[in-house]
Order: structure tokens, then C-alpha cells, then sequence
């Protein structure tokens, strides 16, 4: 299965990556022979076994760059000048009275994260509130139309994204939810190809998940996925699907394929230059991702 690969570099960067140097004596990240930038994430192995993610701008001035947090503050309050420091600033929060108020700016920002503010109710709350609650909302959804619209379309929105509806050639509204799928979408109807969005479902075997690629084209027989961020988890689908489904051609493009398309088509047919760009792609078993 043919695969064209947007992003050469995985977000973050696994730390068993062969390809992955981290020279911290030099204080440089190199992947592929390539210098990292300093925002650019990848994964580090602690000593206690843990995973975690960081950039070498969260590693700058670190006593102990590579140990996860809890090993990093186990070593850090070994040093007794810390530790008094730390102490001593922790009582000084409690006396100071812009410290409390910073303890409440806080809480407000946690209060704004929704899977905090969902624990911290599910403690709060008993059952019988909560379904006085859920009774109050469900009378307001049968009683109130103009309540009922706008909850509707704050749910369209938060799934779908703004550029979400948008309507083909056959007067017919597909919910797309990206703008890289809607301009795909604007450009395979300009140059009247026949598209369905999701129209088949692959089950992975391997893992037992559901992968749905994005648009399927009747009269080349292929499938494009639009990923404008490449992740590790697309790639293990893909090689999955690669080894299952040896048939299914696919073509995963970005937003610079797209930019790519658009100039091409207006020199010659977009069918031929989508035939040419999955021709010339790269395999996943060349590629080192």
C-alpha cells in the first residue's frame, strides 16, 4: 500500500526511535542526522521506566534534565539549600495575602478544564442532584424551541468545527471536519470527481479498532486521507491496514499536497496528477517512522 508521508518527523518522537540523538552536553537534539528546534517534542526514558514528552526549551537549566517529575523532585529536595527555600516560600504563601489570591486565579483556571471540573462534581454531588439536574435540562429541551436550537448548534459546532457543513454537487450536505477536507473536497467537485466521505470502514484485526479514511474516489479506486499533523498512532494504522489489506490503495496528503494539487490541476487533470503523486509515494516498509 502506497503511503505519501507529509511529516518525516512524529509528534512527539518515540524515545526507542534508533534515529533519535539527544546530546545533552551540547545541549542539541538530533533526529536523522537533523537538528531539532527547541519547541520540537520527544519522548525521554527515566530511570524509574517512565515515558515522558518534553522539548529542549522545558530541559534548559535542569538539574536532572532526563528523570521524570517525581524523580526530579525526589532529587531536588535531597539538596538541604532547596529544600529550606521551598519551606520557607511555602510558609511565606500561606501569610501573604496576593498569594491567596493567586491561589484563587488558580483554581479558576482549573475550574475552566473540563475533565477537572467533571471529577470535582462527581464528588460534590450526590446521584439526586445530578438527576434533578438532567430532569431540569431535559424539561427545557421539550418546553423551550429557542433553548433547544441553540444547544443543538453548540454540539454541531464542538464536533464538527466551524467549517463543518458543506454541500456537493448534488445539492447533498457532508459534515467534514477540517478545512484541509473542505478545500479537497471544493477541488475534487471543481474538477467533477466522484467522492464519498467515509464510505467504508476497515476493521483492524490487530487491534480491533474502526478506521475510517477520509475520501474514497470511485474512478481511481482510491482512498486519501487528509493529515495535516502527522501522529504515531496514524502510522501504526496505516501499517496495520498495509498488512491486512494488501488491495486497499491509500494516499495520506497534507496542507502543502493540497497547495500542490491546486496548481497542478490548472495545467493538466487532477485525476493524472493524483495517479502521478500516489505513483512517485513512499512505502511504510521504507520508511524508518
Amino acid at each position: 500500500m502506497p503511503y505519501f508521508l507529509p511529516h518525516a518527523i512524529p509528534d512527539p518522537i518515540p524515545h526507542d526511535d534508533p534515529d533519535l540523538l539527544v546530546d545533552l552536553e551540547l545541549n542539541n537534539i538530533f533526529y536523522k542526522g537533523r537538528k531539532l528546534s527547541k519547541k520540537r517534542r520527544f519522548e525521554y526514558l527515566c530511570r524509574c521506566g517512565t515515558v515522558s514528552a518534553t522539548t529542549q526549551n522545558y530541559l534548559k537549566d535542569k538539574k536532572n534534565p532526563l528523570a521524570c517529575r517525581s524523580c526530579s523532585s525526589t532529587e531536588s529536595w535531597k539538596d538541604p539549600e532547596y529544600r529550606s527555600s521551598r519551606e520557607n516560600h511555602l510558609k511565606a504563601m500561606g501569610l501573604s495575602e496576593s498569594n491567596r489570591v493567586r491561589g484563587r486565579e488558580h483554581f479558576t483556571r482549573l475550574w475552566q478544564d473540563e475533565e477537572w471540573r467533571k471529577k470535582t462534581l462527581e464528588k460534590l454531588h450526590c446521584e439526586e442532584i445530578w438527576k434533578k439536574q438532567s430532569d431540569t435540562v431535559r424539561k427545557r429541551l421539550i418546553e423551550d424551541e429557542s433553548f433547544r436550537e441553540n444547544l443543538f448548534a453548540r454540539a454541531r459546532r464542538s464536533q464538527w468545527g466551524e467549517h463543518s457543513e458543506y454541500e456537493t454537487v448534488d445539492c447533498k450536505v457532508v459534515y467534514l471536519k477540517s478545512r484541509g477536507e473542505r478545500r479537497l473536497a471544493s477541488l475534487l467537485d471543481k474538477n467533477s470527481l466522484d467522492w464519498d466521505y467515509e464510505k467504508k470502514g476497515f476493521r483492524l484485526q490487530e487491534t480491533g479498532e474502526l478506521y475510517y479514511p477520509d475520501f474514497y474516489i470511485h474512478e481511481l479506486d482510491i482512498w486519501i486521507e487528509v493529515k495535516y499533523l502527522l501522529r504515531e498512532t496514524d502510522l501504526r494504522k496505516f501499517r496495520i491496514l498495509e498488512r491486512e489489506s494488501e488491495r486497499t490503495r491509500l494516499l495520506a496528503i497534507g496542507h502543502k499536497h493540497i497547495n500542490f494539487l491546486e496548481k497542478e490541476c490548472e495545467l493538466r487533470e487532477l485525476k493524472q496528477v493524483i495517479l502521478d503523486l500516489f505513483e512517485t509515494s513512499q512505502s511504510l516498509k521504507t520508511t524508518t517512522l
